[in-house]
């Protein structure tokens, strides 16, 4: 009997394990799904309970896609009001997964998503993922959207006993790194004396040594060393005080050494010893690169800019590799073109010019595969945005409607004719209605596309105008010859002058044609790029009228000033005063632009031989203007184009 049974149990054996591993993959399953509903747990004030936070490294790549697939289902399946915190715990789960997938774009969606979320966008969870959006645009070079998410931050600090970094301090500190990326250093070097440094003792000395290098760093930009001396001192002076602050010592020394790196740098100094002190750096900054990511690619960058210094090409590459592996999708694009630059020159200096091309590809790949991320979720925004305004635009109707036939119902009672009358118009008015808003948002829809394809355009004549600069400096370098070497300086003058235009009237502020633009500050910053390279003492003395103009108009005054300023500069053997003036004559009718030179050997060449008076000419031509020169004076009468 027990014989029977024995090979009945064996006869049934493969049914029953196969039995068993379907059981056992449903367990895991489902304890997967339960796990993943249960993580992420979010507070009433929208904030994730830490201790819900799973450690998804563990999972392999299979796991997270189905996990992230099971979450999307389940959050589709909340009701948007009643089970808001759950839904809230669910995308915070999906964003975590796609970012630990390499996904930066699903994960910023649903970074949106979360702030669609009926009151999240006011709660203390909301400020955790405005600063994740701020990270993710500081990385790709987007500024407008930084300002975007730095607005909301300072908005909801206070109303939150300023949680996760919104005291005024911090908020302040970041904002001027802002406008320095942006590349605004007059405004950040004002900003940063006027606001973030009028009150050191609140600071801290940490805080007040970081920005007193920031400091130090943009007049290093403006070319003042003896500005960069004193902020640096001053840097070095409230870091070694005996004054304590909230940072630990630890971090405190690592920024002593990060601002003495920065030193040695701007001293160009690379001896063995800086050279050791960079490397020992290196290793304190691995206890921070969560946080301080930057620090440790500047380092990277340091040493590799050593090696170059000393002609060991290969050793510098293999630094210069570090850092851009280290940067990707951690410091911002600007950094980047840095670090590409240098390993380009790198690669031309050991002879591998093929090389140079494809990283130099390789760059413009990593910056548009940027912008298409940023264009991807600005259309995937306006889609979700247009579906819901077409929800709502219907939920309005439809009380219309009810109102309409409420109404017509109740005149009805008194005459069927007003009735049949009313019930025509209010087809007819409907039909109308209806048209116009097709109409209206057929327009919308056009325009919103048009400013997106402007946006695009803009970023990419911005980031090819910036490297063609970038190549006219790298050649430039390799020529000994004086004559060529100033060629190729008058090349990239004139470039900079239509690079600075596109910056201030274009890019700036996605203006379109046929805006109005201010002349003063345009003409100042081409005559402070030229002014701030020149070694002789000049006197510039500049007055502008409040003209408007378009930038049809801007951009060949801008290169007739640029023309007029590098001769002055490049030709006299000295300089005394340089003059501009721009008004307006006879009813706004011409502008009158006059220039003179006080100094004595004035270049002046044959009509037809200076590339700098053919190119005056043709801008006057170009505005119907015409131009008067007696000597080193110009007198130029230019049609103001309104």
């Amino acid at each position: 009997m027990n014989d029977i049974k024995l090979r009945d149990f064996i006869k049934r054996l493969p049914e029953t394990a196969i039995f068993v591993v379907i059981l056992l993959l449903c367990l895991n399953l489902t304890q997967a799904q339960t796990s993943l509903e249960d993580a992420y747990i979010v507070a009433p004030d929208f904030t994730v309970v830490p201790e819900s936070v799973p450690d998804l490294k563990r999972y392999s790549k299979e796991d997270l896609a189905e996990m992230e697939a099971h979450a999307k289902s389940y959050s589709s399946k909340l009701n948007s009001d009643r089970d808001r915190l759950l839904r809230a715990g669910a995308y915070h789960s999906i964003v975590a997964i796609n970012l630990e997938l390499g996904d930066r774009d699903d994960a910023l969606y649903y970074l949106y998503e979360l702030l669609d979320i009926p009151g999240f966008k006011d709660s203390k969870g909301a400020i955790e993922v405005y600063w994740a959006i701020f990270k993710w645009y500081s990385y790709s070079g987007n500024t407008v959207g930084m300002l975007e998410q730095f607005s909301e931050l300072r908005r909801l600090g206070p109303l939150h006993n300023f949680y996760d970094e919104t005291e005024p301090e911090n908020l302040n500190k970041v904002y001027g790194e802002l406008i320095i990326k942006a590349g605004y250093y007059k405004e950040a070097k004002d900003f940063y004396v006027n606001q973030l440094l009028k009150d050191s003792l609140t600071l801290g000395p940490t805080r007040f040594a970081v920005l007193n290098n920031d400091l130090a760093s943009i007049y290093n930009k403006f070319n003042q060393p003896d500005s960069v001396t004193y902020y640096r001192n001053k840097a070095f002076k409230s870091i070694n005080s005996n004054v304590k602050d909230r940072f630990p010592e630890e971090y405190r020394n690592y920024i002593r050494d990060y601002i003495q790196l920065h030193d040695f740098w701007y001293k160009k100094q690379f001896t063995q010893a800086h050279l050791e002190f960079a490397k020992l750096f290196l290793s304190e900054a691995a206890a921070y690169d969560v946080w301080e990511t930057h620090t440790s690619v500047y380092a990277y960058h340091y040493i590799a800019t050593h090696f170059f210094e000393k002609g060991d090409y290969n050793q510098a590459l293999e630094y210069i590799n570090q850092a851009i592996k280290l940067g990707l999708n951690k410091v911002p694009i600007n950094t980047l073109n840095d670090l590409f630059i240098l390993k380009g020159r790198l690669l031309d200096a050991l002879g591998q010019r093929d090389e140079t091309e494809l990283v130099i590809k390789q760059f413009n790949r990593i910056r548009d595969s940027l912008a298409a991320s940023l264009r991807n979720v600005d259309l995937t925004r306006f889609e979700v945005d247009k579906i819901r305004d077409g929800q709502s635009r219907a939920e309005k109707s439809a009380i219309e409607n009810e109102n309409k036939f409420i109404l017509a119902f109740s005149t009805a009672i008194f005459t069927i004719a007003i009735c049949a009358i009313s019930i025509v118009s209010l087809v007819v008015i409907g039909r109308s209605r209806k048209r116009l808003r097709l109409a209206k948002v057929d327009i919308s829809d056009k325009l919103v596309e048009r400013e997106m394809l402007l946006k695009e355009l803009n970023h990419r004549v911005k980031n090819n105008l910036s490297l063609i600069i970038s190549l006219i400096k790298f050649q430039s370098e390799e020529f000994e010859d004086p004559r060529y070497i100033e060629k190729l300086n008058n090349l990239e003058h004139r470039i900079s002058a239509i690079a600075i235009a596109h910056e201030q009237f274009v890019y700036a502020d996605q203006q379109i044609e046929g805006s109005f633009y201010d002349l003063e500050d345009y003409l100042n910053k081409i005559s402070n790029a030229l002014i701030s390279i020149s070694a002789r003492t000049i006197n510039y003395q500049q007055w502008v009228e409040r003209i408007k103009v378009t930038i049809d108009t801007a951009l060949p005054m801008g290169i007739i000033i640029n023309e007029l300023l590098s001769n002055s500069i490049e030709h006299a053997e000295t300089v005394g005063v340089l003059d501009v003036e721009l008004r307006i004559e006879s009813k706004n009718e011409w502008i009158i632009m006059m220039y003179s030179d006080s100094g004595n050997n004035f270049e002046d060449k044959p009509k037809g031989e200076s590339l700098g008076g053919f190119i005056i000419q043709s801008m006057v031509e170009q505005l119907n203007g015409k131009l008067v020169r007696y000597g080193s004076s110009y007198h130029i009468k230019l049609k103001h184009k309104v």
